[in-house]
């Protein structure tokens, strides 16, 4: 998506704790197409500079410190 605008979305998170008002805290996403980039918050707004394939990571942690990471 050559100089467009992409949303990531990551509100489908969940953790493992039984405590519901918790949850996710922390959403961090990276980005490398050109250098790497971060960018924090539930959803992240990212223009890719070049058509291709790109990775993206969306890390994860929690109230009580717990994390994961997806590709």
């Amino acid at each position: 998506m050559n100089g467009r605008k992409v949303t990531f979305d990551g509100s489908g998170s969940t953790d493992n704790l039984d405590i519901v008002s918790y949850g996710i805290v922390n959403y961090t996403w990276s980005f490398t197409d050109v250098s790497p980039q971060t960018l924090t918050g539930v959803q992240a707004n990212y223009t890719f500079n070049n058509v291709g394939n790109f990775r993206v990571t969306l890390n994860v942690s929690d109230y009580s410190g717990n994390w994961d990471t997806d590709k």
